[in-house]
C-alpha cells in the first residue's frame, strides 16, 4: 500500500518490504520511530475498502512533506558518517555535523507523528488496540536486542581484536 503510493524511494525508507523494524519501528521517532514495516502492519488489520482509500489519500498528500525531510535525513547522516571517519579528528566538525543529523531526526520524527496520527484517525479502536499491542512487542525485542548486544560486546571486544 505504502509502496505504491507513496514511490519506491519513500517506499524504500519506510521499510516496506524489508525485514525489520528500521529506526525505531513504525517511523523512527514517530509511530514508533522508520515508519518499520508499515505495509506489513497495515496489511495485518483487515482495513476495508474505504480505509484502504483513506490511506492511500493520506499518503499521497503527506508525501511531499516527506521526501525532502528523509533527503536530509540521508545527506546529514552520511556528513556526519564522514566527518566520524575522516582521516583526521575534528572534534568540533564531528559535533556539527551530529547536531544536523539530529535536527534532522527530529523534523523527520514530527512529521512521522502527524501521518500516524492521520493513520490512527482511520482506523477502528479495534485496530488501533493490535498496533498498540505490536508496538509493545517492538519495545519489549528492542530492549533485549540492545541488552544482548552491549552483553556480547562487553564479553567478547578483545576476542573480536584477537581474531584479526
Amino acid at each position: 500500500l505504502g509502496a505504491a503510493v507513496a514511490g519506491p524511494r519513500l517506499a524504500e525508507h519506510a521499510g516496506c518490504g524489508r525485514g525489520g523494524f528500521r529506526d525505531g519501528g513504525f517511523g523512527g521517532g514517530g509511530f514508533g520511530g522508520g515508519f518499520g514495516r508499515l505495509h506489513h502492519v497495515l496489511a495485518d488489520l483487515d482495513l476495508t475498502d474505504d480505509q484502504k482509500s483513506a490511506i492511500k489519500e493520506i499518503l499521497a498528500k503527506e508525501q511531499p512533506s516527506l521526501e525532502p525531510l528523509i533527503d536530509r535525513k540521508v545527506e546529514t547522516h552520511k556528513a556526519l558518517f564522514e566527518a566520524v571517519h575522516a582521516g583526521t579528528l575534528d572534534e568540533g566538525a564531528v559535533r556539527a555535523a551530529a547536531k544536523r543529523a539530529a535536527a534532522a531526526d527530529a523534523d523527520l520524527a514530527v512529521e512521522k507523528a502527524v501521518l500516524f496520527s492521520k493513520l490512527r484517525g482511520v482506523l477502528t479502536s479495534e485496530q488501533r488496540d493490535r498496533i498498540d499491542a505490536l508496538l509493545r512487542q517492538f519495545g519489549d525485542k528492542l530492549t533485549k536486542r540492545v541488552g544482548l548486544g552491549r552483553s556480547i560486546w562487553r564479553e567478547h571486544a578483545g576476542d573480536f581484536i584477537d581474531a584479526l
